[in-house]
């Protein structure tokens, strides 16, 4: 608006002096020029307004420049801001459109895997259903055929277990019999019983280790060698064997194991005779283990002691022995393992007979009195045995008596017939061992009693049984606190009967 009032002006101006040109050919007067004079201050007063106007105009455009500046600025800040906030929202809705898509994956993903799971199971629940009848049987039986090859296992598993277990029980008896038996022997007892199993048992043992050097031989391997020698009579021998177990155990041997070879080194010294040296390894014994709580070194112990006192009959100190028995019977009598009751009933047998041989017979009855009592309902095969030598031993006691009081019959018939019954429950037993002791007791006490046609059966079978050694026992016994004239007539029937064996 501005712009045309200005174009217009303008025009007007230069009109007018155009005007004046033309008209200047014609002579100005006065008037012409006042009234031009007039015109140009109206136009002064015109351009005046014009330019107050113009400048006010300026003034407003350059405020409203300003102003559309400033707005274009915050404008365009706000363009700004808004495009960040576009990207922002352009980047969340991809982040949306990421997680919308993967969300949309998975969902088909699981969907997908939901039907495949649904067609799979759907399809495994119709074939199992058409063939369910032939895989119920296949299962049943091969949950049979699992719970048989268990079965078999745990079976194999526990028979090998048994086995070794059995196999290793075997050769701890056999050694203890080997030992027993020596022991027995080299005392000159009548229970010096040779068990032929347990020497077998001990000599393929012994024989296994002919393929092993005896460089790398242990402590046990030694005792093995030991025994077996000793089963063979070669008490030399098996002394040396013993002695290197015992120089070996501080490697290779339980305490249990180092007693075990020290009471054989004494059992080989008595089998050589040399019984003070015996004697002292038993002694060793009780002094390194006699504190020892354990049974099986407490049966070690007992062993030891109960030999001691054997050795101690051999030697003729029956008082000394007795007194060793008698410690056996107190340290080890309460005891409930078997292996410490054979060495206490076998001490008190043992007191029996030696305090029957001092004459001290009615002290030796009360001492066999008391084995049956305190052993008898143990079912031990060995122990059960040194009860039935206990009947026997107390058989022979009373025959004694009776001789001793053979001037009050009354008595006499008593002690005889009690003699009598104790012999048969001996031989009831069916004990092999000393059985031809118990056949001499009887038909010794049955010829006392006056039976003697009854007396002659036991007494066969006691010489056909013991041989030699039984009929030189059976006149031995003739000979203590003799009666006349039955004893006399006694040996002649032993030689009768001695005589009609076959030679």
């Amino acid at each position: 608006m501005l712009i045309q009032k200005l174009i217009l002006t303008c025009i007007v101006f230069a009109s007018a002096l155009l005007g004046s040109v033309r008209a200047a050919d014609k002579p100005v007067t006065q008037a012409d020029m006042d009234r031009l004079q007039e015109q140009v201050r109206t136009l002064d007063k015109e351009l005046a307004v014009q330019r107050e106007a113009f400048v006010r105009k300026l003034d407003d455009v350059e405020k409203r420049q300003s102003e559309i500046t400033a707005q274009q600025a915050n404008s365009l800040a706000a363009i700004a801001n808004q495009t960040t906030t576009v990207g922002n929202y352009i980047a969340a809705t991809s982040v949306v459109i990421t997680i919308l898509v993967f969300g949309a994956g998975l969902i088909t993903y699981f969907s997908a895997t939901s039907r495949a799971k649904e067609e799979a199971r759907t399809a495994s629940a119709l074939w199992f259903n058409e063939h369910s009848a032939d895989h119920t049987t296949t299962i049943k039986k091969l949950q049979k055929e699992v719970q048989l090859a268990s079965s078999q296992v745990e079976t194999h598993k526990n028979s090998f277990m048994t086995e070794t277990s059995s196999a290793s029980a075997e050769v701890a008896e056999a050694r203890r019999l080997v030992l027993d038996s020596a022991r027995a022997s080299a005392d000159g007892k009548s229970d010096a019983v040779i068990n032929l199993q347990a020497v077998n048992t001990i000599r393929q043992e012994s024989e296994a280790l002919k393929t092993k050097p005896e460089s790398e031989f242990t402590a046990d391997n030694f005792y093995a060698r030991g025994l077996a020698h000793l089963s063979s009579k070669n008490a030399q021998s098996a002394l040396a064997a013993f002695e290197y177990a015992i120089s070996s155990s501080k490697q290779d041997a339980t305490v249990e194991q180092i007693a075990q070879y020290l009471l054989a080194k004494g059992v080989a010294l008595g089998a050589l005779g040399r019984s003070e040296e015996a004697i002292s390894v038993y002694n060793e014994i009780d002094l390194r283990f006699g504190k020892d709580t354990s049974p099986a070194v407490r049966t070690q112990v007992a062993n030891g002691l109960f030999n001691k006192g054997v050795r101690l009959d051999f030697l003729g100190k029956s008082e000394q022995a007795i007194a060793v028995y008698n410690q056996v019977d107190q340290r080890f009598g309460n005891d409930a393992t078997p292996g410490t009751r054979r060495p206490v009933a076998s001490g008190l047998i043992n007191k029996g007979k030696s305090l029957g041989l001092q004459g001290r017979y009615a002290e030796s009855a009360d001492v066999f009195d008391q084995i049956d009592p305190r052993f008898g309902k143990d079912s031990s095969p060995e122990l059960r045995l040194l009860i039935t030598k206990a009947l026997s031993g107390l058989s022979f006691v009373k025959i004694l008596q009776a001789k001793e009081s053979w001037t009050d019959q009354p008595k006499r018939e008593k002690l005889l017939t009690t003699s009598i019954a104790l012999s048969r429950r001996a031989l009831e037993q069916n004990v092999e061992d000393d059985r031809a002791v118990f056949l001499g007791n009887l038909g010794y006490a049955l010829f006392l009693a006056s039976d003697r046609t009854a007396a002659e059966v036991p007494t066969l079978e006691c010489l056909q049984s013991g041989g030699q050694k039984s009929f030189n026992v059976q006149l031995a016994d003739a000979n203590l606190h003799r009666v006349e004239p039955e004893d006399s007539q006694y040996e002649e029937l032993l030689n009768k009967l001695w005589q009609s064996l076959p030679s």
